[in-house]
């Protein structure tokens, strides 16, 4: 388990664990995709997963990186079948930052790592 809010000696400090996606521009969703001056069709764009498994804009918050882990051997399943299966790297990450939503972080890594554990559990199940 990573620490918590309020386990540092500077209050607002926040841990969590992370997933990022490495995609190719020309395989993302239109929503998705960056238009940037700079980005073409082949250039890798950062992203991150939600809890079921969607590519999106904001960061997944999980609370320990074993749970990032094997969150991302679920991915790497889900995403063999998708369009950009050979076009595609995941990055587990641990993350230490100064926050002034240190609360707000911890409610969603909480919240983020039970839909989790409900995804990972479905999927054993199955």
């Amino acid at each position: 388990m990573l620490r918590q809010l309020g386990d540092f000696p500077n209050r607002s400090f926040v841990e969590y664990a992370t997933i990022n996606v490495r995609v190719k521009n020309e395989f993302l969703p239109k929503n998705l995709r960056s238009y940037h001056w700079e980005h073409d069709e082949n250039s890798m764009i950062t992203l991150s997963v939600s809890p079921s498994g969607r590519l999106r804009g904001k960061s997944i918050y999980l609370e320990s990186l074993e749970l990032a882990e094997e969150f991302s051997g679920f991915l790497h399943q889900l995403f063999s079948q998708r369009k950009y299966k050979a076009d595609y790297s995941l990055e587990v990450e641990v993350v230490v930052e100064t926050s002034s939503r240190g609360k707000t972080i911890s409610r969603w890594k909480a919240e983020d790592s039970q839909k989790v554990r409900d995804v990972l559990q479905l999927q054993v199940r199955t």
